[in-house]
């Protein structure tokens, strides 16, 4: 993964470097072009999230699901006529939950966990630990575009550029229920929080994610195809875009890199 990192941030950099005095040299007849809504799907991938579990994980079946999440904000195009180059600045909200469930079969749960059933405590049991974790942002990106193929009226790209992040929320949810037998029951001496399953699930924690770092950068890149609607007065969109985290959440090594399909609808000016 860090070679193919570091051939991103390179390919950035050169980029950068060959196209910036371009756009200083012509910075005068580079115009706002277009401004719109974008947004749709992402997927998400969660890299050591926050979770909890009592169980042997070696020993477990474990479900992750990193979660299907949403974005929608604003993107402008700034272009100067006739110029295969464009910057695509823009501002999204996203949502990136993520939730992992291990199963097993055990005889190791610890004593201020003990769990009994109407026949004595129970010494071998199948659970269910979950974690679950939404996490919210907002995010900036400041997108470089080169258009490979087309015209005024279609075109192929492709972007590349930094993504500004700031955590609004990070909130986690662990939570440990018996699957089997089904007439045991935890006894929880704690005083943990239950759920309304008559004492068959505990709830370790409920709340924000604490540790984190609010503020993240990452690395943005995609294709893009544009098409003019309306006789050139609108123009849509559609992309595909990968983004890399650079900086991590937490000290744990809390990492989140995201495919996202996001649809612009841009009015041109």
């Amino acid at each position: 993964m860090r070679p193919i990192l570091y051939t991103m941030v390179l390919f950035t950099l050169l980029l950068a470097s060959a196209t910036g005095g371009l756009l200083a040299q012509e910075s005068d007849s580079f115009r706002l072009a277009s401004i719109g809504l974008t947004g749709g799907p992402l997927w998400s991938e969660h890299v050591n999230p926050p979770h909890f579990t009592i169980v042997d994980e070696s020993a477990a079946e474990i479900d992750v699901t990193n979660g299907l999440g949403w974005s929608v904000g604003l993107r402008a195009n700034i272009r100067r006529d006739g110029s295969r180059w464009s910057l695509f600045p823009s501002i999204t909200y996203e949502n990136r939950p993520f939730e992992q469930e291990s199963r097993a079969i055990t005889d190791t749960i610890p004593v201020e966990y003990v769990y009994r059933s109407p026949h004595g405590v129970t010494k071998t049991t199948e659970v269910l630990s979950t974690t679950h974790l939404d996490y919210e942002l907002i995010a900036v990106d400041l997108l470089l575009g080169c258009r490979l193929l087309g015209s005024d009226s279609s075109s192929f790209s492709v972007v590349l550029g930094p993504s500004f992040r700031y955590m609004l929320r990070g909130d986690s949810r662990h939570e440990l229920n018996l699957i089997a037998p089904a007439e045991a029951v935890f006894e929880n001496p704690n005083g943990l929080e239950t759920t309304t399953d008559n004492g068959r699930s505990l709830i370790f924690y409920d709340g924000p994610v604490s540790g984190v770092n609010r503020f993240h950068v990452a690395l943005k890149g995609g294709v893009v195809a544009e098409f003019a609607l309306d006789s050139g007065a609108w123009v849509v969109m559609p992309g595909l875009y990968v983004d890399y985290s650079l900086t991590e959440l937490s000290e744990e090594g809390w990492n989140v890199h995201a495919l996202s399909l996001q649809v612009d609808l841009r009015r041109n000016l």
